[in-house]
C-alpha cells in the first residue's frame, strides 16, 4: 500500500474527500456545499469512472456524488470528470463543479446523507460474493442497505441497480420484496428487453457486451 503511486494524488486532489470530518460533516447539507439545490445523484462504486464522468458532464443541472474505496479508481473518475467538464466548459462558456467523490465504503451512506436528501441512486455491478455462502453476508444489496438507500432518497426518487450475476439479482429481488421500494423496471436480460439504449454503459459493460453475457437491470422507486 505505501508503494501506492495513487495515494498521494487522492490525498491531494481537491474533489476527493478521505477525511472523515469531510465526508461525515456535510449530512444534511450536500446541497450548501454545491452552492445551490440542484437535484443529488449518487452512485456506489463508480469503478474507473467512464459512467459517472459521462453524467457529470452531460447533467450541469444536477450534482453527483460518487463513493469508491480504491485509490486508482478514485483518481481516475476525478480526472475523467474534470477533462469532460473541462471540454463543456469551453463549449458552453460555463465552468461549474457539480461532483465530488468519497473515500468510503456504501454501507455507510446512512451516516452521510440525510433522510430524503438523494434524488437517484446507482449501484452497478456490485461484487456478488458468490463463491462461498458464508461469503454472501458481504454482499452490498440487502434488505438494510436497501432501507437506508430508501431513507435518504426523496420522494418518487429512484434506485438503479445493474448485475450480471443472475443468482445475485434473484437474491436482490427477494431483499426488495421485504422493504417498501416499487419496482418501476425489472429486466433478467435488458439487451434484449431493449432496456440498453435508455441507459449509458460502464467500462465493465463494455468490455462483456460482445460476449453475449446478460446484464440484469433492476429500476425502483419511492412512492411516498
Amino acid at each position: 500500500m505505501k508503494n501506492n503511486p495513487y495515494i498521494e494524488k487522492v490525498l491531494a486532489h481537491p474533489y476527493i474527500f478521505t477525511k472523515e470530518e469531510d465526508i461525515y460533516g456535510k449530512q444534511g447539507k450536500w446541497c450548501e456545499y454545491f452552492e445551490n439545490d440542484h437535484a443529488l445523484v449518487l452512485e456506489i462504486g463508480t469503478g474507473h469512472g467512464n459512467f459517472f464522468s459521462s453524467e457529470v458532464h452531460d447533467h450541469p443541472e444536477k450534482n453527483y456524488i460518487g463513493m469508491e474505496i480504491k485509490y486508482k479508481r478514485l483518481y481516475s473518475t476525478a480526472e475523467k470528470c474534470l477533462g469532460n467538464k473541462s471540454n463543456y466548459a469551453q463549449s458552453s462558456g460555463t465552468d461549474t463543479t457539480n461532483f465530488v467523490l468519497l473515500k468510503e465504503y456504501g454501507q455507510k451512506i446512512g451516516t452521510i446523507f440525510w433522510g430524503g436528501e438523494i434524488r437517484e441512486t446507482v449501484v452497478f455491478f456490485p461484487d456478488p460474493w458468490a463463491a462461498k455462502d458464508r461469503q454472501k453476508k458481504h454482499r452490498l444489496l440487502q434488505r438494510g442497505f436497501l432501507e437506508d438507500v430508501y431513507r435518504i432518497t426523496k420522494s418518487w426518487g429512484k434506485l438503479y441497480i445493474k448485475t450480471d450475476h443472475e443468482d445475485y439479482f434473484q437474491f436482490v429481488l427477494e431483499e426488495v420484496a421485504t422493504t417498501q421500494w416499487n419496482i418501476h423496471l425489472q429486466s433478467f436480460d435488458y439487451v434484449e428487453d431493449n432496456l440498453a439504449n435508455n441507459t449509458k454503459t460502464t467500462e465493465f459493460e463494455q468490455m462483456f457486451r460482445g460476449d453475449r453475457r446478460k446484464f440484469c437491470y433492476l429500476e425502483l422507486r419511492k412512492e411516498s
